[in-house]
């Protein structure tokens, strides 16, 4: 009775856990598409209203990618976005409060992202900060690997990115 007891916890336990994961996965993947309209084609048809909301932080999206010597299409090809103002979720859901911080979204699935702080100046105690994973990981651009051609491998995604934009091959980071 005892023993059954334990296996019913530990499967509602189970199941609360897995609600949670997609649960997140899904509001992971509704954020990476709503951080991707500064470098879509389509900010072009919001509103003039909006377009002049979200024209100071569109600027610094793309000051900052074009300072890692991406553009504006690699970006759009690799369906990069960014956030004014990031809070880690995965902080909050640990009951921290963490300060906002504008971040470049580098999608590594549908639903798990990288972070990575765009801020000139990162102070040293927020450095092991500066580039943050939500959701599982993944390999970013790992769907290279199911192409059977030559690519490179590198130590980050911003790397990844630099080769991309070369068009020499692909790159995995």
């Amino acid at each position: 009775d005892q023993k059954q007891s334990i296996n019913r916890k530990e499967a509602k336990n189970a199941q609360r856990g897995s609600e949670g994961q997609i649960n997140a996965s899904k509001i992971n993947e509704e954020f990476i598409k709503r951080s991707q309209i500064y470098f879509s084609k389509e900010f072009n048809s919001l509103s003039e209203t909006d377009k002049s909301r979200l024209e100071p932080f569109r600027a610094e999206a793309m000051k900052y990618i074009k300072k890692r010597g991406i553009d504006a299409e690699t970006a759009r090809k690799f369906n990069l976005g960014y956030i004014a103002n990031w809070v880690s979720p995965t902080a909050r859901a640990h009951g921290a409060n963490p300060k906002p911080t504008p971040r470049l979204i580098i999608p590594t699935s549908k639903n798990s992202y990288i972070a990575r702080d765009t801020r000139d100046t990162v102070p040293e105690d927020e450095q092991k900060y500066r580039k943050m994973k939500e959701g599982p990981v993944h390999i970013f651009n790992g769907q290279v690997l199911a192409n059977n051609e030559p690519f490179f491998v590198v130590e980050g995604e911003i790397d990844a990115l630099s080769i991309a934009e070369t068009g020499i091959a692909p790159a995995i980071g």
